[in-house]
Parts: structure tokens; sequence; C-alpha cells
């Protein structure tokens, strides 16, 4: 059989022979997705691939280039890897990330409490004060933004 494809073409076959008539395309299905997203999944936990905002738009920029449309980091996977690096005391790179989620989500009371937690953490209690009143002009009701907030404002005094 000749393969008109071409190079580019991915593929894969698989059998099987664990399945029926009826439980068999759920399976293939599900095995088709993860193939033809392969490149998609990120492991948050590894560090060393997104350490920085840059390195999280280089992946986003691969996979638009895959696909062959715009695809932007979202907020909550942007804030995962905000909070990785603050997991792993690399402070400047989580302002950095955070700081991105804010200007990208400006109207996200969690982007802007995320920062102030890093704020926070590197010792810049009037940024963090800040970031924490954005977060709840935006979200009044975050009763833990509001400790937060009065025990930052009460530390100044």
């Amino acid at each position: 059989m000749k393969n008109h494809a071409g190079p580019d073409l991915k593929w894969d076959f698989k059998t099987y022979n664990e399945e029926d008539h009826f439980s068999m395309p759920l399976r293939a299905m599900y095995d088709g997705l993860r193939f033809i997203y392969a490149n998609w999944y990120v492991n948050i936990d590894d560090a060393t691939n997104l350490s920085d905002y840059q390195s999280i738009v280089n992946h986003f920029k691969k996979l638009s280039t895959e696909f062959g449309y715009d695809i932007m980091p979202g907020e909550d996977f942007v804030n995962s890897c905000g909070y990785k690096q603050l997991e792993l005391n690399n402070i400047d790179n989580a302002i950095d990330i955070f700081s991105h989620n804010v200007k990208n989500y400006p109207r996200s009371a969690n982007a802007y409490d995320s920062m102030g937690e890093a704020y926070a953490i590197k010792g810049n209690k009037q940024l963090a004060i800040e970031c924490y009143q954005k977060s709840l002009a935006l979200n009044p009701g975050n009763k833990k933004g509001m400790e937060i907030l009065k025990t930052l404002e009460n530390s100044k005094k």
C-alpha cells in the first residue's frame, strides 16, 4: 500500500483485543484525542519548562503553530505556573508570571489576589496592599482577601 499523505502525517495504529464492538469506539476516541493533543499537556510541576512567563508564551506559540490558530494561555493555567514558582521560592519569576496574568485578565480578582500574595511574600507590603485592594474592588465578597489586607495594613503602622 502506498502512502499518499506525505511525510508530515502523524499516525498510529492500535488494536483493542480487550474491547468489544460497543466499548472500542470510546476507548479509540480517547486514545485518538490523546494522540492528537499529545503536546498540549504540560506538567506544571516541571518547573524547568515553565519557570517564567516567556516559557509559557513559547509553549503556546508552538501549540498555535501546530494547530493553525492562536491559542492563548488561560488564566488558571498561568496562575498555577505562578504558584509553582512561589512554591519553589522563585518570587521574582512568580511576580512576573502573575503580572502578565493581571495584564491579560484585568477584571480577574483572582489574578490580583495572587499577585498581592507574591508581593507580600517578597516583603513589598505597599504593592501587596494595592493588589489586594484591586482584587477586593473586583470581588468584595473575598473574606480571606479582606483579612490579608487588614493584616498588611496593620503591619505598616
